[in-house]
């Protein structure tokens, strides 16, 4: 199925300079794109191919060596996050990218977003922003790869997925759903899936989290990212409790009014 995808939609949602130029971009300049739907273990993009997009729903990866006995996934991408940009520029790309769960994705061709950008050369700066929003988050990780132990690296991506899918409203509770297997993971904090089962079971006897059909729970944010050095901002739209565990605005209201009597 073929359709219309604006470009302030495939650009991430990124601000423009100035908002009253929002709604003439989002009038004037379209992309024609392909919705495709994928499985799980379904290959969306092979390295030579000159398409990049946007995740609707579901959850994809970047893997490198996907047939060799030790695949290495170097990043994911969740719902309304952008993937494959700098294939624009890169040509001959090993990796492959494929689909972590049932997906939804939108394509545009590469050629359709050159011409564009020859039509309209100053809507270069938003690709470039959305594609170093990606580079940051990869050289996030790197270090994290680097300098924290396994433990860490698990903790630290817990965090950053977790804000990742409320930025996209696609939080449950405290919960987010969980693309990966647990050898998965393990392919993603470089460590054995006897190894990163033992440590996610650790984070279960600590009361930091709970992991159970498909779903993460976070009990504990605030010892969980401390634990994982993750630095980069709490789940939108929640309120931590002083305890440190999740509760939203409304378990709050409910509990003060508990306390002082004004409750029903």
């Amino acid at each position: 199925m073929s359709g219309a995808m604006n470009i302030i939609d495939y650009i991430g949602q990124m601000p423009a300079p100035n908002k009253l130029l929002r709604p003439v971009l989002a009038a004037r300049f379209e992309l024609r794109s392909l919705d495709r739907c994928f499985c799980k273990g379904d290959t969306v993009l092979k390295g030579n191919e000159q398409f990049s997009g946007r995740v609707v729903s579901g959850a994809l990866a970047d893997v490198v060596g996907r047939n060799s006995c030790q695949p290495v996934i170097t990043e994911l991408y969740l719902p309304n996050e952008l993937f494959n940009l700098d294939g624009i520029i890169i040509q001959g790309k090993r990796s492959e990218i494929i689909s972590l769960s049932n997906s939804l994705v939108e394509l545009v061709s590469h050629d359709d977003i050159q011409a564009l950008l020859c039509r309209h050369p100053e809507l270069n700066a938003y690709l470039w922003r959305a594609s170093l929003t990606n580079t940051f988050r990869q050289e996030r990780w790197l270090a994290q790869i680097t300098s924290r132990s396994v433990s860490e690296r698990l903790a630290y991506l817990i965090c950053d997925m977790f804000t990742r899918f409320g930025r996209s409203g696609n939080l449950h509770g405290n919960s987010i759903p969980m693309p990966l297997l647990q050898k998965q993971v393990a392919m993603m904090i470089g460590c054995s899936d006897i190894h990163a089962n033992r440590l996610i079971g650790e984070l279960r006897r600590e009361g930091l989290i709970e992991w159970r059909d498909g779903l993460v729970s976070i009990h504990n944010w605030h010892q969980l990212a401390h634990h994982g050095g993750f630095e980069f901002g709490q789940p939108p739209a929640m309120r931590l409790a002083r305890s440190g565990r999740f509760s939203d605005r409304r378990s709050i209201i409910h509990r003060r009014q508990a306390r002082t009597g004004d409750g029903a």
